[in-house]
């Protein structure tokens, strides 16, 4: 299998360079090209040859990487795609293991587990048996068409099938084309649902009945900074500052590890939870807080027994705990029923309501809850009903 490396590392914050993809303060770092892509070649006479390939004009990104060392291989035919095709490497299953060791080196934990949970089920059953290079697009058609038959939605339908297509887009270093490109997606069948959140005036309604210091924070906290659940329950004391009202986001609270591994990433924390990583590079933030919030914790760090700001009996809050508690309230306080991810919803949608200039608030917004401008605007779009009617004005001054 190729590597594909960069010439160094940047840690933004940090501001240095180093020789890793994850810096010792925890952040993801930034690779600096140019590109060089190292593997093992087989000569004709069987004899194998460690060979390190530079791009002339230097290859800026890890795709025009993979493209050099293809056309390598297309000019040396009689070497690594004939010799794999000779062993059997073609074989469905001896891919897949090779695939997986390439997201375990460059992607989170949690998402290899949700990639092997979806190959097992969907996948494997229908093309474990086969050769990669054999599949075509009338094979993935009528894949997609057992999917469509299994009551499952259409959006987690292209997730199965975006699974699959990365699969076959790592297969293209062999020159195997992905036969999935090549069929449409799936498409809802019914409307898309409306985005659920609640108003301030529906949040106080909801809070009022709140009769636990803990869970008040923690459900103010979600609500007035929009973090991701797993975000907060990862906050540590050491990561706020309660008198400047900043607080820094540099971890994130998951269960979702490989039990067959005996290193997984990150550290156990508490039953099998883990803390490790953010989400993406854009989760690494520090977020200023509101003067309710920063009161809520610090009455909650007066009584704390623990390094982490939501604990219980010392430990860690753990999310299931945090949910059933979450829809304890909800029943009790009347107010409409809403998931506790959709409190970030509700945190983007107040921010949008209480901006002059929605257009330039964009980015403000993407950085607070990290995420990107483009994502923001794709999954909050119908939250901007002035953003639009700005633009015109803009383009009339």
């Amino acid at each position: 299998m190729p590597s594909y490396i960069p010439k160094n590392y940047y840690c933004s914050k940090c501001n240095k360079y180093i020789n890793k993809q994850i810096c010792d303060c925890g952040a993801k770092t930034r690779p600096i090209p140019p590109y060089t892509v190292r593997f093992r070649h087989v000569l004709p006479n069987g004899e194998k040859k460690q060979i390190r390939l530079t791009g002339s004009p230097p290859w800026q990104t890890k795709r025009e990487a993979q493209k050099g060392y293809i056309e390598w291989l297309n000019q040396n035919k009689t070497t690594d795609i004939q010799s794999n095709t000779d062993s059997n490497k073609f074989d469905f299953m001896t891919m897949y293991d090779e695939y997986l060791l390439y997201c375990e080196t460059g992607i989170k934990e949690s998402s290899v587990v949700k990639y092997k949970n979806v190959f097992k089920k969907y996948i494997i059953p229908e093309f474990g048996n086969m050769k990669v290079n054999k599949i075509s697009p009338s094979m993935i058609q009528n894949w997609q068409n057992k999917l469509n038959k299994l009551n499952l939605s259409a959006t987690y339908c292209n997730f199965i099938r975006s699974t699959l297509s990365g699969f076959f887009t790592y297969l293209e270093i062999y020159g195997i084309d992905n036969p999935v490109k090549r069929v449409k997606c799936f498409k809802s069948k019914n409307k898309k649902k409306e985005m659920n959140f609640w108003t301030p005036k529906e949040f106080k309604q909801f809070i009022s009945v709140v009769d636990d210091l803990l869970y008040k924070a923690v459900f103010t906290f979600l609500y007035g900074t929009g973090c991701r659940k797993g975000e907060a329950l990862a906050l540590k004391w050491e990561k706020t500052d309660l008198e400047n009202r900043y607080i820094s986001i540099r971890y994130t609270l998951t269960k979702d590890t490989d039990k067959n591994k005996k290193n997984n990433e990150g550290t156990l924390v508490y039953g099998n939870y883990r803390i490790t990583t953010p989400k993406t590079k854009n989760s690494y933030r520090d977020i200023f807080l509101q003067n309710d919030i920063v009161e809520l914790l610090k009455e909650l760090k007066a009584i704390s027994t623990s390094d982490f700001v939501f604990s219980i009996d010392g430990h860690i809050l753990p999310s299931k705990t945090l949910e059933n508690k979450f829809n304890k309230y909800i029943k009790l306080s009347g107010v409409k029923k809403i998931r506790i991810h959709d409190l970030r919803h509700s945190h983007v949608s107040n921010l949008i309501n209480s901006c002059d200039n929605q257009l330039n608030a964009i980015n403000i917004i993407a950085e607070r809850i990290g995420d990107t401008p483009q994502t923001v605007m794709s999954v909050y779009a119908h939250l901007f009903p002035n953003a639009q009617e700005q633009l015109i004005k803009n383009m009339d001054i």
